[in-house]
C-alpha cells in the first residue's frame, strides 16, 4: 500500500524579513523578499498585525498574502499603506498571478499620485489560456487616487466580504468575465461603486453588496451579458442607483432581481433623475425589486428609466414614494417584445398613504 506523505504549507511572515509595521520605516523590500520566497512553494505570506509603509509589491501565481485584520477594521489588523510617489499603477499588482489570495488586509492609498490603485490586475499574456482565479477577501481597500481594486482582462476571479471606500475614481473597475462579487460594501468612491465603461462585462454575479453614497452611480456599466444581480442595496448615490449605458454593444441575457433602490441620483438631472436607468438592452429581466425614498425623504423624479428596449420584463416592482413625478420615464425607441406589468407605486408628493381599519 502506498502511503502518501504529508505536506506542510510553506509559510513566510514578513517580520522573518525585516519588516517592521511601526507605520514609519519602509517595509517594501521586506514584503517582495517574502514574496519572492514563497513563489517556487506557492506558499503563503503572512502579515502579523501592524502598520506597514510600502511602495508597490509584486504577488506572485498561486501564492497568498493574508494578514489579520477585520472586515472594515481602519485600526488595528495589518494595514498597508502606500507611501509610493504616485507613478505606480498598483500598491499590491497581481497581473498574471493566477490563483492568488489576497486575505485581511487593510490597504490605505493616502491619496497618492493621480491614478494609483489599490490593487491592480492586468492580464498581460503569459501564453497560458487559463482563469486568473485570484480571490480577494475580508479586505478594506480605501483612499487610492485611482480605483480600489483594478480588473483588466480578468478571467473567472472573486471578491467577498470587502469594504471599498473613499477611493478617487471607482471602487472596482472591471474589465474581463466571469466574476462573483458577493456581500461587499462600496461607499464613498468618486466614481461608481463598481463600473465598466470601455470593455468587456460578461458573466457577472453581484448578490447581497451594498452600493451607498458614490459620487456616480451605484454601478455603472456599458453594454454587458448573461449578468445576474440579486439582493443587493443601491442607497443615496449621486448618480442612479444603477445605471446601464450604450457603448455600441447591447446588454444581452441579464437578470436584476429583488434589489433595493433608496434614495439615489442625488445629483441626477432630466432623465438621469432615476433609481434605475436602462438604455440599449435585450433579453433583460427587471422583476420583484423595492423602490424607496431615502431616510431623509428624498426621492428623484423617477424610479426607472428606459430607451431602447428588446425582449424586456419590467414587472412585479414596488415603488411607493420612489419618485416625484412618476414610475416611468420611457425616451421611446422600443424595438419589441417589452412587458411592464404590476409595478405598483404612488408618487413621494400623494404621501403619506391613507388606509382602511
Amino acid at each position: 500500500m502506498e502511503v502518501q506523505k504529508k505536506t506542510t504549507p510553506a509559510v513566510f511572515n514578513v517580520k522573518e524579513f525585516g519588516a517592521v509595521g511601526n507605520g514609519k520605516t519602509d517595509d517594501t523590500a521586506a514584503f517582495q523578499a517574502a514574496l519572492d520566497a514563497a513563489r517556487p512553494h506557492e506558499g503563503m505570506v503572512t502579515v502579523p498585525a501592524g502598520q506597514y509603509c510600502i511602495r508597490s509589491v509584486r504577488v506572485y501565481e498561486g501564492t497568498a498574502l493574508c494578514g489579520e485584520g477585520l472586515h472594515g477594521a481602519k485600526d488595528g489588523g495589518s494595514s498597508l499603506l502606500y507611501f509610493g510617489d504616485g507613478t505606480d499603477k498598483g500598491c499590491l499588482d497581481i497581473s498574471d498571478a493566477y490563483g492568488c489570495v489576497i486575505h485581511g488586509l487593510n490597504l490605505e492609498g493616502q491619496h497618492r499620485g493621480k491614478s494609483v490603485c489599490g490593487i491592480y490586475l492586468e492580464r498581460k499574456g503569459t501564453g497560458k489560456n487559463v482563469e486568473d482565479t485570484s480571490h480577494i477577501e475580508n479586505c478594506r481597500v480605501a483612499d487610492f487616487s485611482g480605483d480600489g481594486l483594478h480588473y483588466n482582462g480578468m478571467w473567472c476571479d472573486s471578491v467577498r466580504h470587502c469594504l471599498f471606500e473613499d477611493n478617487g475614481r471607482f471602487g472596482i473597475f472591471v474589465s474581463g468575465w466571469d466574476v462573483f462579487f458577493f456581500d461587499n460594501i462600496f461607499r464613498r468612491n468618486r466614481a461608481a461603486g463598481l463600473g465598466c465603461l470601455d470593455n468587456a462585462f460578461n458573466s457577472v454575479t453581484a448578490q447581497n453588496n451594498r452600493f451607498t453614497e458614490n459620487g456616480g452611480p451605484g454601478m455603472q456599466f456599458k453594454g454587458a451579458s448573461m449578468a445576474t444581480f440579486m439582493s443587493n442595496t443601491f442607497e443615496n448615490n449621486a448618480g442612479p442607483g444603477v445605471e446601464i449605458g450604450d457603448r455600441g454593444q447591447v446588454t444581452n441575457s441579464f437578470l436584476m432581481m429583488g434589489n433595493t433602490f433608496l434614495g439615489n441620483a442625488r445629483e441626477g438631472k432630466n432623465e438621469y433623475s432615476t433609481q434605475l436607468y436602462a438604455d440599449f438592452t435585450h433579453n433583460f429581466l427587471i422583476n420583484g425589486n423595492t423602490f424607496l425614498p431615502g431616510a431623509d425623504g428624498f426621492a428623484p423624479d423617477y424610479c426607472i428609466t428606459v430607451k431602447r428596449l428588446w425582449s424586456t420584463q419590467i414587472c412585479n416592482n414596488t415603488m411607493s414614494g420612489a419618485m416625484k413625478k412618476a414610475a416611468f420615464c420611457d425616451l421611446g425607441a422600443k424595438n419589441g417584445y417589452v412587458t411592464v406589468c404590476d409595478n405598483v407605486g404612488t408618487p413621494v408628493t400623494a404621501l403619506p398613504l391613507s388606509f382602511d381599519e
